[in-house]
């Protein structure tokens, strides 16, 4: 296989693992009968041998017509191997991407016949007798929308929607066609939202596992996906009666709690072992269910009731047991601390007008300090932790927050102030100039960042480089002898990830907070380069709210995205016992990952460990009435820096990644 394709392939796996999901075929919907009037028949088995032997060079022509930007032959030679056998994944990868390229640029789609057209998206989207799951195109739709190309769900909606509702109408609809639906929903124009509606209701449980990644990704996108969600609130309420016998897989069942948790609330307590037998009566379950289960045990601190999930040791059941004490005492001091608040503070915090009002009220506190004290101010400790990058120019944005409280500091950080990371899909990159910025995006979506720090080793080595700061100069800049500055090249913590850095240095952070003896009635953690333009929030609404329930407002609330349970991991507000379970992750989430937890992953990762850990604990995690803006860099690379380190780079290859990069930076550097 070529680098290209396998390049393709690789980015068409799903998130978290590898695995390749087997779709349900039942001989119903060839595409030969679905893309009926497309002129088109394909050859099931007759010639298989042949178009076997045929395919290398298929792919190899398509690849060199799309390298030479012809998209418009590449996708008529794709055509014709897509319809002389089956389809082949590598085949349909190709296609797939030559499809999303084509929807970028202009009329190309448009230029293909009406009836090659129609075969070709067709094919695509119900990706008939082809095992990779979740779907090759729908998968690079997804990647387009949540990598930060902005338009990108119009326009392939705009595009597809002909084929796609041609797809809808048929008699026995093929789930790929709808969760291609439920990808696009939003954008749709020509297909009613209840027939979609519908349609979701109908085939949830035919989705399989990495399926499930492609229509809920709200936690970053409400916008988009919402309707979803609602529509699995309806389904949870309406078929648990059929939920209650076994019918749908544990994975299916955890998402819903996940998603929709007050379909949930008002059910027996022990439902999720009621559930869990029938299912396990329905006969045998994959792994994942079992790891499913398992988390739903533990949640609902259910573990001692059943034997069903357990594990193939005595001694890693003694670890879950003693896991399960644990969370069900830390429930029981959570909901003893928030004993006292009030529902109706909870529903104010989302209110607009009051949201509107306490913006103004706040920000009028910054600039008149006397109309400040005319209110109560609560006792807050501000936990700031992590790499300081941009801070300098952050602070003055917080005067808004901490002009109504009285707030003592904390501050748990790193000697080198550091840049952003360089990941391409970020919406904000540390580099300067747009032009360049564009190109990196667009080939780091192809290579990824680990083959491009080995193609760019120079250019990376002088990205972070960034300059260091003492213990003293924080205090002094932030009014607070409560500081550490640690040394990442220390052996505690030269060999963590940055994932486990960040829990390393929010847990740290806590614990300087407590061991200053004082008492607080709320704990704010947040980055030091996260700026703030509006606080839209009274702070007597929030103290209440926090106590009524346990919970933790933060800067994305608990959600699903691409199939994981994910929350905010930037900003965390509420009473000090909540927020230390949120701070101690890194000490709670090592036996967690031992366990095998349904997407926890084996390793520490941002925005999921807390939400697991938070999730287990029953701690309901809220978006915070706060307007926030993009991370503040210390320094972005110079487009000076980027021109030396890629003449260095390049020299002796200067191949067609380095010269796009050259010739962006090249053009940013005369525009200044």
């Amino acid at each position: 296989m070529s680098n290209l394709v396998e390049s393709f392939v690789l980015r068409s796996k799903p998130v978290n693992d590898g695995e390749v999901t087997e779709k349900s075929l039942d001989g119903s919907n060839p595409i030969s009968q679905i893309a009926g009037g497309c002129g088109f028949s394909v050859a099931r088995k007759t010639g298989a041998e042949k178009a076997e032997a045929d395919m290398p060079d298929i792919i190899e022509r398509s690849e060199r017509l799309i390298e030479q930007g012809d998209l418009l032959a590449a996708l008529e030679e794709l055509v014709a191997g897509l319809k002389n056998q089956d389809h082949n994944a590598d085949l349909l990868t190709l296609a797939a991407d030559a499809w999303v390229s084509a929807a970028e640029k202009g009329n190309i789609l448009e230029k293909l016949p009406d009836e090659r057209r129609r075969f070709l998206e067709t094919a695509l989207i119900l990706q008939d007798n082809c095992a990779v799951s979740p779907p090759i195109l729908h998968h690079r739709i997804a990647t387009q929308h949540t990598g930060g190309n902005t338009g990108h769900l119009e326009r392939a909606s705009k595009l597809i929607e002909p084929t796609l509702k041609h797809l809808l109408e048929q008699e026995a609809v093929d789930r790929n066609a709808v969760l291609m639906a439920l990808l696009l929903r939003s954008k749709m124009k020509n297909v009613k939202q209840k027939t979609i509606s519908d349609l979701h209701q109908a085939h949830f449980h035919e989705f399989s596992e990495d399926d499930l990644r492609i229509p809920y990704s709200v936690v970053f996108d409400s916008e988009h996906f919402d309707q979803n969600v609602a529509d699995l609130g309806a389904y949870a309420r309406e078929q648990w009666t059929k939920l209650s016998v076994g019918s749908l897989p544990l994975t299916h069942v955890l998402l819903l709690v996940w998603l929709v948790p007050d379909a949930f609330r008002q059910l027996a307590a022990d439902w999720p072992v009621a559930i869990l037998a029938a299912r396990s009566k329905q006969g045998k379950m994959t792994a994942n269910e079992h790891q499913a289960g398992r988390s739903l045990l533990l949640r609902y601190g259910q573990v001692s009731e059943t034997d069903e999930f357990s594990l193939p040791t005595a001694k890693e059941n003694a670890l879950v047991s003693a896991i399960s004490e644990n969370l069900e005492a830390g429930r029981v001091t959570l909901a003893s601390e928030a004993n006292g608040g009030s529902s109706r503070a909870i529903e104010r915090l989302d209110k607009r007008p009051h949201q509107v009002a306490s913006a103004a009220w706040n920000l009028a506190s910054a600039k008149l300090r006397p109309l400040a004290n005319i209110k109560r101010k609560p006792r807050v400790a501000i936990c700031i932790s992590g790499q300081l990058r941009g801070f300098r120019s952050t602070f003055p944005t917080w005067q808004p927050l901490l002009a109504a409280i009285d707030a003592t500091i904390f501050v748990d950080t790193w000697k080198q102030i550091g840049r952003g990371t360089p990941e391409p899909f970020r919406f904000v990159l540390p580099f300067e100039g747009k032009n360049f910025n564009r190109e990196y995006k667009s080939i780091g979506t192809n290579l990824g960042l680990d083959e491009l720090r080995l193609r760019y080793p120079v250019f990376f080595q002088k990205f972070e480089q960034s300059g260091d700061i003492s213990a003293a100069e924080l205090s002094d800049f932030y009014g607070t002898p409560h500081v550490c500055v640690d040394e990442e090249s220390d052996p505690e913590f030269c060999n963590l990830s940055n994932s486990e850095k960040m829990y390393v240095k929010t847990e740290k952070c806590f614990a300087m907070m407590q061991g200053s003896g004082e008492e607080f009635d709320l704990v704010l953690r947040i980055r030091p380069d996260k700026p703030i333009t509006a606080v839209a929030f009274d702070w007597a609404d929030m103290l209440n709210a926090v106590q009524a329930r346990p919970a933790l407002y933060c800067e994305t609330a608990l959600g699903v995205h691409y199939g994981a349970l994910l929350m905010g991991d930037q900003f965390a507000l509420g009473l000090p016992e909540t927020s230390r379970i949120y701070a101690e992750t890194y000490t709670r989430a090592k036996d967690l990952l031992d366990i095998g937890l349904y997407r926890m992953g084996d390793e520490l990762a941002g925005h999921s460990s807390f939400a697991q850990v938070c999730w287990l604990h029953g701690i309901d995690v809220c978006k915070v009435p706060i307007k926030f803006a993009p991370f503040r860099e210390a320094e972005k690379m110079s487009a000076e820096e980027i021109r030396l380190s890629l003449a260095e780079d390049s020299a002796g290859r200067m191949d067609g990644y380095d010269q796009r990069l050259i010739a962006a930076n090249s053009a940013d550097l005369k525009s200044r």
